[in-house]
């Protein structure tokens, strides 16, 4: 990959991803999140944003840290390490946007 990533921890799972975005912001806590889909036990939804404190990520902030590409990046690393531990599953991603509530009806 040609972008730089930030290194990520991992869940036992591989379906959890932190790390820390770094940029004129200051240091933010991120959280990717591979998420079983209801429609098939093989679609799993790809959940990116802030940690919060209770441990929730808020896929709808917007944080504007100047580091998109970086973010980016390890989204796809993380994208790609869960492919290779789950071969047989499909990743859906979509934009969040603050209209849409649920992120199950965009299957």
């Amino acid at each position: 990959m040609q972008y730089p990533k930030y290194n990520a921890t991992v869940s036992f799972a591989y379906d959890y991803y932190e790390f820390i975005s770094i940029g004129h912001k200051g240091e933010i806590l991120k959280g990717i999140l591979f998420h079983q889909t209801t429609v098939n036990p093989f679609f799993y939804n790809c959940v990116l944003g802030d940690v919060k404190e209770d441990g929730r990520i808020d896929a709808y902030v917007v944080t504007n840290n100047g580091d998109m590409e970086k973010v980016l990046a390890t989204v796809a690393a993380a994208a790609f390490e869960f492919s290779f531990q789950y071969p047989d599953c499909y990743i859906v991603l979509k934009g969040a946007m603050k209209s849409v509530h649920d992120y199950t009806e965009w299957l």
